[in-house]
């Protein structure tokens, strides 16, 4: 099995080019099945994700060309298959399918999806917000949806759901006439997802807000479309630098994309220098601890944030709580992070206390998820000779980490 060996101790300097985003990715691949033509996408990341939502599309007739970050999807020749487990149980996001097959053919059935162990995240709000559009939902060994003529209605979610907003969105362009969502997501990648269905020809109003206005039923046309940055790719090179010192910046990267995150590291103590399309970051390592944190839907502290923060806070100069309130078991990675010298006291499963202070030091430690396996890469370039396993996790979400750390001057490589 592959792992990553690093070598910490070595201040990051340089800059890097961050990725397209996976997050964002994922649903506009998925997308790309309503248009029922070519889409060309830039700043595609070759990710194992990514690489997965392109075996689905590829099973269900399309063709997908792939050149560096530029892919090229042609939606043409779909056809209707169901999606077996084989395709879905290691992507969580392939149950946006649901609303793109749902949308394309008026039909679904799929297997679970599969993804990181994060606790509970069940379908509820993706197959209710169906059946207000009309549709017939059944959800027994596997997900059945039946919905040929779907209609526009008002959809009120309890929660701001990324993927059930996702879904919705999908569904609701092919339904006929106007969709009121209530409650919708707001993050970056949600208003990605709706710029490119507008370039498709899609009319939603309402992006970035809490509240979206779809007018469905209009013919859809290809596009070409750039993906946005990573914020999450992003942040965890801000916490690298930031912990081991040095001056980094990241180029092709856009401070609005960050505005929510970039205020917790000058609190820390470092040096931000920015431009419209640059982040820069001077630490000198020392760094104070943030009092208290709590995660939270956009435009609150993202929870994919939480474990690369606690990774830099754990050697920081003071105390800081966590209180994590989107995912139940998103602090499962702490015991790993124990075995690379942090102290970190689960005072609850969605309380961490951070007293800071700790000593980094060099071990074998296991990703358990993509961003809890972040984080242990993090508290690694601090430590001395690591290893870290269970490096597929990361690779579902980062393209080449460890050359983009050894641009920045750190030893990290994958044996």
């Amino acid at each position: 099995m592959a792992m990553y060996r690093l070598e910490g101790g070595r201040p990051l300097r340089g800059e890097l080019a961050v990725q397209g985003s996976k997050n964002s990715c994922l649903p506009i691949l998925a997308a790309a099945l309503l248009v029922g033509g070519k889409v060309v996408l830039h700043r595609c990341p070759d990710l194992a994700d990514t690489r997965s939502m392109a075996a689905i599309l590829e099973y269900l007739g399309c063709r997908v060309l792939r050149s560096g970050e530029e892919w090229e999807v042609d939606t043409s020749c779909a056809f209707y298959r169901p999606l077996p487990a084989a395709l879905t149980h290691s992507l969580r996001s392939s149950s946006i399918f649901m609303g793109a097959l749902l949308g394309r053919f008026g039909r679904v059935k799929a297997a679970y999806p599969g993804g990181c162990d994060l606790g509970r995240r069940p379908l509820d709000y993706h197959l209710s917000g169906f059946e207000r559009l009309g549709a017939v939902c059944r959800a027994n060994g596997s997900i059945e949806i039946e919905g040929p003529r779907l209609t526009g209605a008002v959809i009120e979610l309890p929660f701001p759901s990324v993927g059930a907003t996702q879904n919705l969105l999908l569904a609701a362009v092919a339904a006929q006439g106007e969709t009121v969502l209530r409650g919708a997501a707001r993050e970056p990648e949600v208003v990605d997802l709706i710029q490119f269905l507008t370039a498709c020809g899609a009319q939603i109003a309402g992006m970035g807000t809490g509240e979206l206005k779809i007018q469905g039923g209009r013919p859809l046309h290809g596009c070409e479309y750039t993906v946005m940055v990573d914020r999450i790719a992003a942040a965890t090179y801000l916490c690298m630098g930031a912990l081991c010192g040095g001056e980094i910046a990241l180029t092709n990267t856009t401070p609005m994309t960050l505005y929510n995150i970039l205020p917790l590291f000058q609190k820390m103590g470092c040096e931000l220098a920015l431009r419209y399309d640059r982040v820069g970051l001077r630490s000198t390592g020392k760094l104070r601890g943030l009092g208290g944190l709590v995660t939270a839907p956009h435009p609150g502290l993202p929870t994919d944030i939480q474990p690369l923060l606690t990774a830099v806070l754990a050697a920081a100069q003071g105390e800081t709580e966590m209180r994590e309130t989107v995912f139940e078991n998103r602090f499962a990675y702490l015991p790993q992070l124990r075995k690379l010298g942090a102290e970190v006291e689960l005072k609850s499963p969605r309380l961490a206390r951070i007293p800071g202070g700790s000593r980094y030091t060099g071990g074998r430690a296991e990703a358990v998820d993509l961003r809890g396996g972040a984080a242990l890469c993090i508290a690694a370039l601090r430590a001395g000779q690591s290893e870290i396993g269970g490096i597929e996790h990361i690779l579902r979400g980062y393209e080449q980490l460890d050359r983009a750390v050894q641009a920045l001057g750190g030893r990290m490589e994958k044996v």
